[in-house]
């Protein structure tokens, strides 16, 4: 077994599609197909079922994947942390789903107070956070919240409400709230079912809850930044969580949001809680100082939320969990305990 082969077949999972995997990979179908043709020999099983509509996982498939990815972190981690061995340099990764305004600040300032520390972001839009963690992919995330477990602790941020999202021209543009009956006449587009962090599945249940919900005029979009392009264009009207848009969370700009209005959708929706997670077994003080970075910036951005008038359609959606408000956790990396501490 060849790590191309790992790394073809990763591709060809997230994908799920052989060609865009080969896109993906900057290489042609046929080699990559024969890749993973010698794959499922070497292994003795069927790692794909393929029609001519779709390619799914199989049950071969979803195993392998967890442990080609994270076999394929491990080797990543390895040359990475052995250059960095030789500068006598600690690394630390932190994933995100979206890129977020805390980030860039609260970089700045940790890197001015751990300059011998190796800061790398890592993308984990498509990605389950726990997954992502246990993988041995990032040392922290920050995405879809998950409570504290055996291997991993988190610190709760926000809980958003779902939203519908129309152009600022439409008739419902002006509302503070719509329900579903109001939404009824409308092409409604939803993100796509692949992507646990956008609740993609919660939120087609939520619908098909509602008698006014017709599937036959539904889009799915795997890419949220696609989909609200389709609502500018008036394409239909989307339905998702706060944090997936430009402004949240994180971001307190007074610009317009873009050339489209969020809506609360009133009745019992799915909420999306948002936070940061990290592996307990890579607590050290770097990653102290930059949770911290995160948390004071965060604070920042709460009060700088309060203070303007004009983001009143995102602070309906968006409860704030603020860090001094609750017990949270002081972490060390040496001696093994936990001290807490109210704020």
């Amino acid at each position: 077994m060849e790590l191309r082969h790992l790394r073809y077949f990763v591709s060809v999972a997230e994908e799920l599609s052989f060609l865009g995997a080969a896109r993906r990979m900057n290489v042609s179908q046929p080699p990559l197909s024969q890749a993973i043709k010698e794959l499922e020999e070497e292994l003795g099983a069927r790692l794909f079922n393929r029609t001519s509509r779709k390619v799914e996982l199989t049950d071969a498939g979803l195993f392998l994947l967890s442990r080609a990815r994270s076999i394929l972190a491990q080797i990543s981690r390895t040359g990475v942390e052995l250059q960095l061995l030789q500068q006598k340099k600690e690394v630390l990764r932190i994933g995100f789903v979206r890129p977020i305004s805390i980030l860039p600040p609260s970089m700045k300032a940790f890197r001015s107070k751990f300059p011998d520390v190796h800061l790398t972001l890592v993308p984990s839009s498509n990605r389950n956070s726990r997954d992502f963690l246990t993988n041995d992919e990032a040392d922290a995330n920050i995405g879809a919240y998950l409570p504290p477990d055996a291997q991993i602790d988190s610190v709760l941020w926000a809980e958003m409400t779902l939203q519908a999202i129309v152009p600022d021209s439409h008739p419902l543009a002006g509302r503070a709230e719509v329900t579903m009956k109001d939404l009824a006449d409308y092409p409604l587009l939803l993100p796509g079912l692949s992507n646990p962090t956008h609740m993609g599945r919660e939120i087609l249940q939520f619908c098909r809850q509602s008698r006014f919900f017709d599937p036959a005029t539904t889009v799915h979009c795997d890419d949220l930044d696609v989909l609200l392009a389709m609502v500018e264009s008036e394409a239909g009207i989307g339905i998702v969580h706060g944090l997936h848009l430009n402004r949240a969370p994180g971001e307190h700009s007074p610009k317009k949001p873009g050339p489209w209005v969020p809506i609360l959708i009133s009745g019992k929706t799915p909420p999306l809680q948002v936070g940061v997670m990290w592996r307990k077994d890579r607590v050290s003080p770097a990653l102290s100082g930059l949770l911290e970075e995160l948390e004071s910036r965060l604070g920042e951005v709460v009060r700088a939320w309060d203070a303007q008038p004009g983001l009143s359609p995102f602070r309906r959606a968006i409860s704030w969990h603020p860090i001094r408000a609750r017990q949270r956790r002081t972490r060390h990396s040496r001696g093994g305990s936990d001290v807490r501490e109210t704020g």
